[in-house]
């Protein structure tokens, strides 16, 4: 298995160019360095979302170039090195001053975190993720697998709905 990030990270970009040609619904054929699609392709149905689906780009912080691949594409997913990986609210400004660097606006630009709310009530989940909606989050993917280790415990944080702001 290649380790070598430059690799990886064309290896991700011939993916997504690939992925990308592929939900055009055209004929489609590619020629990279690491992959290709040599016959010419037509991958249906296309997706309903225009002009195509959202494509989200993670990376760990404070490691530029996913984040400049994050600027091209729909959306990021921070983490970041360290403990925790969750970046804090300056961290996401952080990395949102980077990408606007790359880009000419944030506007329709998504920006999801995964992280857990205490689950205790919607009040105090709203405190918890407001500093990160105030600098720019529009997604918070609510983890289920940390401190929820049933299924009836995933459940009833479910039930709990969204935090209200």
């Amino acid at each position: 298995m290649e380790s070598d990030a430059k690799v990886l990270a064309k290896r991700a970009d011939e993916m997504l160019e690939i992925i990308t040609g592929l939900w055009s619904g055209k004929p489609f054929s590619y020629r990279g360095e690491y992959y290709q699609v040599l016959k010419k392709t037509t991958f249906l149905p296309v997706p309903k979302q225009k002009p195509r689906v959202p494509i989200w780009v993670g990376g760990f912080w404070p490691i530029k170039g996913p984040f400049r691949r994050a600027a091209r594409w729909d959306g990021v997913l921070p983490l970041k090195l360290g403990h925790p990986i969750r970046p804090y609210p300056q961290d996401l400004r952080d990395i949102l001053n980077f990408i606007k660097q790359h880009r000419s606006s944030l506007n329709h630009y998504d920006v999801a975190i995964v992280g857990w709310a205490t689950g205790r009530s919607k009040e105090e989940n709203a405190k918890k993720i407001r500093p990160y909606v105030e600098v720019g989050l529009t997604w918070w993917l609510e983890s289920l697998y940390v401190g929820h280790d049933s299924l009836d415990k995933m459940r009833k944080r479910i039930q709990k709905g969204p935090p209200k702001f």
